[in-house]
């Protein structure tokens, strides 16, 4: 499902990658397969990000997108 407020967004080795639309991108670290999927399946991703995603994970921004 498209998003109006990620551009991407992928998982590898249990690193969530995503990038804003005209924005920076993040890696988050440890996030488990199962919240991914929950990030897959939800109607509002930039909701997600912030409630499930940003406040349990750390992360830092990508250097390169």
């Amino acid at each position: 499902m498209l998003s109006e407020v990620v551009e991407w967004a992928n998982r590898n080795n249990g690193v969530f990658s995503m990038k804003y639309r005209g924005g920076d991108a993040y890696d988050h670290f440890d996030v488990p397969g199962e919240v991914y999927l929950q990030y897959l399946a939800t109607t509002s991703k930039g909701q997600f990000m912030n409630w499930v995603i940003k406040p349990n994970y750390r992360y830092q921004m990508r250097t390169h997108h």
